[in-house]
């Protein structure tokens, strides 16, 4: 019978002492809003060195091709502007080259951003090296700034 005051008074004592630590917790100060004010939130998304695939500034006499390995599952955001004075055609390419992914005209200045769920529509076949194929119509010199990114 002994041992069964034990076996009793044992998780008694430990249900009360979690009790009495939960009150504890709960009875605290609670914070202050006006601390809030004093909190700075980036206005950018840091973007996190393992993120970052290419982030290159290119100038091509006629044509050029720029290159990024993708693996992973997170979806691929895709940034390219046209930085010369004439426009320039866009083909972001799968790897291996079979198929395009994406293709664009672009006039000097303007740019385009786009998010690919690569991995969501191709599964692990979204994995390899891209290429970013740019020309333009007349073969002379162009220049174009172009980024992509994981969005993890």
């Amino acid at each position: 019978m002994n041992i069964y005051k034990h076996l009793l008074v044992a998780p008694i004592v430990l249900s009360l002492t979690l009790i009495g630590s939960v009150n504890a917790f709960a009875s605290g100060e609670p914070s202050k809003l006006s601390e809030l004010d004093s909190l700075t939130l980036p206005k950018d998304h840091v973007i996190t060195p393992q993120a970052l695939l290419l982030d290159n500034d290119v100038t091509f006499p006629g044509e050029g091709t720029s290159y990024f390995n993708y693996s992973g599952t997170a979806d691929l955001r895709f940034y390219i502007k046209n930085t010369g004075n004439k426009r320039i055609h866009v083909e972001l390419n799968f790897p291996g080259g079979a198929r395009n992914l994406m293709r664009i005209t672009l006039a000097p200045g303007e740019f385009t951003t786009n998010n690919f769920p690569l991995y969501d529509v191709y599964g692990p076949s979204a994995n390899g090296q891209y290429s970013v194929y740019v020309y333009n119509d007349d073969g002379s010199r162009g220049s174009y700034h172009v980024s992509a990114r994981t969005l993890e």
